[in-house]
């Protein structure tokens, strides 16, 4: 994936041709370059990339889950029901959430609890048996979720790999509750990324390794708003793996944050960073693919460089958590087929639409959304293509 700044997404080859076959064999590289290198040399490398582009690597990637609260009540059958009418598309090698809170049981919200009043009273009862109706409370202005870690089977059981926790809910009840949920994950065997420095690793064959390293604008995290680091820790895990995969958790949020800035976004103060310039920067530095959420609304979707950029997926599940009106009850889960040298392949969206509950289900109008949002922001040279039944093709 590495050729210094040269070339991206071809980490695999790397040890073969270094910086300047990267250059000489991609760019022309000039004379001097040619007679550096020997023709014995120049066919192995091309046998080399073209065995890299044969392989094929699947993943399935959701945007945003909150699976209940017990400030907020939890499913009546445990949970085990939420994913059942939709995980029948999480397939992959990797399957991806980013999970909105932690998974604990105990532990001191972040939140005050004059800040987190209900979303309404819903009257009370006289000595007489009348009931009173009541003004409905203030609504809340702070937000702390946490599900039980048994919850982390259901998670398991739809079919998911690996969680992010670089997101503005993770640390809802401190340290603690981190420790609680990373163990929560590893008792279900789903891989975890987000907090900073870490890279995450796997193999799908002997000879392919993918890289996962999650980002978002806060501390704890891999920065999302510090290009530097983002550039030398995308390096980093391209040195680990043939290919990687970026995730970000960035942009404002609801349902008029669908559209894809050229600028910093910010929400209630908080500075949430310039997605468009991070993502492209991430593949300029070795990424493959890069996975949105955190607006809990769909967003557009790119190919720069031959790689995707799915900016945000929206709200996947979030039982009396997440708002489902409008725009922030439709998601969608992403499938995407890249090579052994990061270049994609094949997609395809999968629409789902959240109930009143937060519950999903299939349908709703993702892939429309989805094409008029990625044509409105990234034009039809950038845009990704969506035919109606969510399949995704390169421009």
């Amino acid at each position: 994936m590495y050729g210094g700044a040269l070339v991206v997404g071809i980490a695999a080859i790397v040890g073969i041709l270094g910086a300047a076959g990267i250059k000489g064999l991609f760019d022309g590289g000039g004379a001097e370059q040619a007679n550096a290198t020997s023709p014995a040399r120049i066919k192995l490398d091309q046998r080399e990339l073209e065995r890299k582009r044969g392989q094929r690597v699947t993943l399935s990637a959701v945007g945003d889950i909150v699976m209940g609260t017990p400030e907020r009540g939890l499913p009546p059958d445990g949970g085990s029901s939420l994913f059942e009418a939709v995980d029948r598309n999480l397939k992959g090698a990797l399957v991806f959430g980013n999970l909105e809170g932690p998974l604990t049981d105990g532990g001191a919200s972040r939140c005050p609890p004059e800040q987190t009043s209900p979303d309404a009273a819903e009257g009370t009862q006289t000595q007489e048996g009348e009931t009173v109706e009541q003004a409905p409370a203030p609504a809340p202005t702070c937000f702390a979720f946490r599900t039980p870690p048994s919850y982390a089977s259901h998670l398991a059981l739809a079919g998911f790999t690996m969680m992010n926790l670089a997101n503005n809910h993770a640390l809802d009840y401190g340290p603690a509750g981190v420790d609680s949920t990373i163990a929560a994950l590893r008792a279900h065997d789903i891989m975890h990324t987000g907090p900073k420095g870490k890279i995450s690793r796997f193999k799908v064959t002997e000879d392919l390794r993918v890289a996962v390293v999650g980002f978002a604008p806060y501390d704890f995290a891999n920065s999302l708003t510090d290009l530097d680091e983002v550039r030398e820790i995308t390096k980093q895990a391209g040195r680990q793996a043939d290919i990687v995969i970026v995730t970000m958790h960035a942009g404002a949020e609801g349902e008029d944050a669908a559209r894809v800035p050229r600028e910093s976004e910010t929400y209630l103060g908080e500075p949430r960073g310039d997605s468009r310039t991070f993502a492209r920067a991430a593949i300029i530095a070795g990424a493959d693919l890069v996975i949105g959420h955190g607006p809990h609304v769909l967003r557009g979707m790119e190919v720069f460089r031959n790689r995707l950029i799915a900016y945000s997926l929206g709200n996947f599940v979030g039982y009396r958590s997440l708002q489902t009106s409008g725009a922030l009850g439709i998601g969608a889960s992403l499938t995407v087929t890249i090579d052994g040298t990061g270049r994609l392949v094949a997609g395809r969206l999968f629409p789902v639409k959240l109930n009143g509950q937060g519950v999903p289900s299939p349908g709703g109008d993702a892939i429309s959304r989805v094409r008029k949002l990625s044509l409105q922001d990234f034009g039809k040279k950038r845009a990704v293509k969506i035919a109606s039944n969510g399949r995704i093709t390169a421009p």
